[in-house]
Order: C-alpha cells, then structure tokens, then sequence
C-alpha cells in the first residue's frame, strides 16, 4: 500500500485532510505527489482550474522574437504592442515648445520615423516627444550664451552701484571687497551665483559689506580694515543731505557779510560736484 493510501486510512472520516485526498486516490502515485495540485482541494477546484487554462489558449499572445529574430518578427510584434501601421499615424502634439521657438515640422517627420522604426506606440512616440522638448529648452541656451548672459547681469550691476555711489563708486567698492576678503577669504569672491554672476560682483551683496566696513572704520578707526584710503568721495544722498544742512536757511551760505559764507559756498560747490557727478547740474 502507498503512503498516500495509508494516509486516508488513518486519517478520521470526514477530517479535512481525508476530505482533500479523496479526490486523488484514482491517481497515480507519481501525480498525487505533485507539487502543482497539492493546493487544489477538490474536483471541483480542478476542474475550475482546467478551464480557466483551456481558456488562455485562445487569449491573445505575443511571441517574443528570440536573439536570432527577424525583422520582420519583430514588425509583428510591434505592430500587436500598437505600432501605427505608418510613421503618419502618430498624431503628436507638440507640447513643451520652449519660449521664442516654433515646433519644427522637419524635426517632427523625423521623430515620426524614427518613433516607428523602433516601434513606439503613440503613447510612447507622444511621451518622448514632450520630454525632448522640454530638454531642448534646457539645452537652447549654449555655455557661450549663458557667460553673456552672466556678465550682462554683473555689468548692469556695476551700473546700478555707480549710479548709487557716484564718485565714491571706487573707494565703496574696495571697502566692501576689503571685508569679504578679510572675514571670508578669497574664496567667497570667487563663489558663483546660479545666474552666473561671481557672488561678490552682486550689488545687494556688494552694498552690505560696505556697509560693515564703513562701520567699522567710523567706530574702530580707518585702519580697521585693510582698505584703500579714502579720497574724500562720498555720495550721492550723503551729499545730499550735507548740502541740505549748508544751505539751511538763515545760515552763513545765505549771509554774504557772514565770516563763514565764502566757506560755506566752497562746501556747497563740492558737494554738488558729488551730487550730480558728471552730470551737468
């Protein structure tokens, strides 16, 4: 007797282990061990199984071509998967279309051959087309254009200072790279920003630091940074506000018997110069 057969014998009438052996004990030996029905727990359950199976044999399949494949094989392939029968059958749409550029219909005829060729589908063809786009906008503006961009940016900069600073342009701007080179090394000059301009070439950067130094010097004295000495140059809105004080009225500017008023003018005239600059006034 089978060790299966001694099995059901032992096993109590009616116990879940006899009620799904039952069913195999007109099978041979070899199949009643076989991993592939040892789920199965009864006739009917095998016969469900069966159908299901017998049911695939008419699904739609795909054979994949082997290393060796055709290609004409794999055209079939492709076709199954959902190829457009021609390259005109993908209808893209041209999304993602940087700024300033029109969608090139060469180009398009030619990603619609090429999508065919290597057998995209049209959700496949349309997902890559609106990727390429979106890259090409990245990849439009070359290095060269970008360090030109850059240094538009730094030179704009600069002209916004001088226009700030006026005469004293030089003398802030060497205070504040003073202190960026002492208290952040040279390093922190040479940092690029993400619009491509150096970090220390940034006038709101460039403003802040020479704020500091000036700081400095007016509680720690001139030698405090190492710094060019100071020519005299202030600015604009400095000398604004000075000549405000000079020409208040009632005072010596006003008073040409007032021992102070030659002065007083002197001052006025230098502090216009600083004022407009080279402007005529």
């Amino acid at each position: 007797m089978s060790d299966v057969a001694e099995a059901q014998e032992v096993a109590p009438e009616g116990s879940g282990e006899s009620a799904s052996a039952d069913w195999k004990t007109g099978l041979s030996e070899e199949l009643q061990r076989d991993p592939s029905i040892a789920h199965i727990p009864d006739v009917q359950t095998m016969a469900q199984s069966y159908v299901n199976a017998q049911r695939m044999v008419g699904a739609d399949k795909i054979a994949i071509p082997g290393t060796h494949g055709t290609e004409e094989e794999w055209n079939q392939v492709y076709s199954k998967l959902g190829r457009p029968e021609a390259p005109e059958g993908y209808e893209l749409e041209m999304n993602n279309v940087p700024d300033g550029m029109d969608a090139n219909p060469e180009l398009i005829g030619w990603f619609q051959q090429t999508a065919h060729k290597v057998g995209l589908t049209p959700q496949q063809a349309q997902t890559l087309a609106d990727e390429y786009n979106s890259m090409a906008g990245v990849a439009e503006q070359s290095p060269g254009d970008a360090a030109i961009e850059a240094e538009a940016r730094e030179q704009e900069g600069i002209r916004e200072l001088q226009k700030e600073y006026g005469k004293a342009f030089d003398n802030k701007v060497g205070i504040a790279k003073a202190v960026m080179q002492e208290h952040g090394g040279d390093g922190l000059l040479e940092l690029t920003l993400e619009d491509g301009r150096p970090l220390g070439s940034h006038p709101d950067l460039v403003r802040t630091f020479a704020n500091i130094g000036d700081m400095m010097r007016a509680k720690l004295g001139e030698d405090s940074i190492k710094a060019p000495k100071s020519d005299g140059s202030i600015t604009p809105d400095d000398a604004q506000r000075e000549l405000a004080k000079i020409e208040t009225p009632g005072g010596p500017y006003w008073d040409r018997n007032h021992p102070g008023h030659s002065a007083a003018v002197a001052d006025a005239l230098r502090l216009r110069e600083f004022v407009h600059g080279d402007d005529p006034v």
